[in-house]
C-alpha cells in the first residue's frame, strides 16, 4: 500500500463514505479487464482508436468541468450507469489499491482523487464503460467497444 493509498483511506474514514478498498492485486486484475475490453496505446486507452455509441472528451481544470462533464454524460449516453451497480476506481502509478464505490460517492471520491499526479479510471465491475482522467488533464468517457470481448465480472 502506497502513501496516498494510507492517506485516501484516512480521508475516506474521516468523511465515513461506504467507499472500501479492495485488495491490491484487484487493480492489476481491472487494468487487465480494461486492456480486455479498450485499445491500449503505450500504457493508456487509446481513445481515439476506436468508436463507440457515447464517446465524450473535455479538457479539465477545476472541480466543477468533472461535475458538468458527469452531467453531459448523464444527459446523452442512455444506460451508462445502474444506480445499484458498484464503480471501481484505479490509478496506473501512485496508488496500488482498487477502489469501490457507489455512483451517489463518485464526485465526493474524486474530490479526494484528483490532485494525485496519475491516470485515474472509474469502470463497472465488467468494463462496459470507462472514465477517465489523465495526466495531461483530458476527461474521457466511452462505452467500450464492439468489436473488443465481453468479459465477465472479476
Amino acid at each position: 500500500m502506497t502513501e496516498y493509498d494510507k492517506e485516501l483511506i484516512e480521508q475516506l474514514n474521516v468523511l465515513g463514505k461506504d467507499i472500501i478498498a479492495i485488495e491490491i492485486d484487484a487493480a492489476d486484475r481491472y487494468f487487465e479487464l480494461l486492456n480486455i475490453r479498450f485499445p491500449i496505446a503505450g500504457t493508456k486507452i487509446n481513445w481515439d482508436g476506436f468508436s463507440s455509441d457515447c464517446k465524450k472528451t473535455a479538457i479539465y481544470s477545476e472541480q466543477t468541468d468533472f461535475s458538468d462533464f458527469i452531467a453531459n454524460i448523464q444527459n446523452s449516453c442512455n444506460c451508462w450507469k445502474n444506480d445499484e451497480e458498484d464503480i471501481i476506481y484505479i490509478g496506473d502509478s501512485l496508488t496500488e489499491n482498487a477502489y469501490k464505490l457507489f455512483f451517489s460517492d463518485l464526485i465526493s471520491f474524486f474530490n479526494l482523487i484528483n490532485e494525485i499526479p496519475q491516470h485515474h479510471y472509474f469502470l463497472n465491475e465488467n468494463g462496459d464503460w470507462c472514465l477517465c482522467l489523465d495526466t495531461s488533464n483530458y476527461l474521457d468517457f466511452s462505452f467500450a467497444p464492439e468489436n473488443k470481448h465481453s468479459y465477465n465480472s472479476l
